[in-house]
Parts: C-alpha cells; structure tokens; sequence
C-alpha cells in the first residue's frame, strides 16, 4: 500500500498584496482551478481542511513496454520536438518531464 505523506500550504503575510493574492487563490481553490491545474503536481486540494497540501509520491520504475517504447522513439530520432514527447507520454502513460 502506498503511504502519501502531506504538509499543509501556509501562507505568509509579508506584502500589501498578499491578501489580494489569497482572496484571487482561495477563489481558485473553491473553483477548483488549482486542484486541476497538471502543474501544479505534488500539491493537492484537501476538502478537509480546506488548504492545498503537497503529496509526496514514491517513484516508480518503467516497465518493459514503455522501455521498448522510449529506445524505439529514440532509435527513429534522438532529438524529441514537444509534440513527440507529447506522443509518447501519452502511449507510455508517463510524464512529459
């Protein structure tokens, strides 16, 4: 069973701006903007306490298929375009990074 640890988001109150970015932020939140939102991974919205909290997720190895699909992507060309790492994420069921 996978343990995912989670540290609560805190938010200082150091600049005259930063109660309108909690407002802008908390409005997100609600909406749901930032819970969905794929870059901002590690982080997730937790209805409990109402904070975004960071998730700690363990790494996980490639299987064979993917491996064959990463060398035959790289054999057929080595300098990957956005659009081709887009590709094979999506065939592998991996990450663009």
């Amino acid at each position: 069973m996978l343990k995912i640890e989670a540290k609560p988001l805190t938010i200082r109150d150091d600049h005259s701006k930063t109660s309108e970015v909690v407002s802008q932020v908390n409005t997100s939140l609600k909406s749901g903007v930032i819970a969905t939102n794929p870059k901002r991974r590690g982080y997730m919205y937790n209805e409990e306490s109402g904070q975004m909290e960071r998730v700690i997720r363990k790494r996980k190895r490639k299987t064979a298929n993917q491996l064959e699909e990463l060398q035959g992507a790289f054999d057929l060309d080595p300098h990957w375009t956005k659009e081709m790492l887009l590709d094979i994420s999506t065939k592998t069921f991996l990450t663009e990074a």
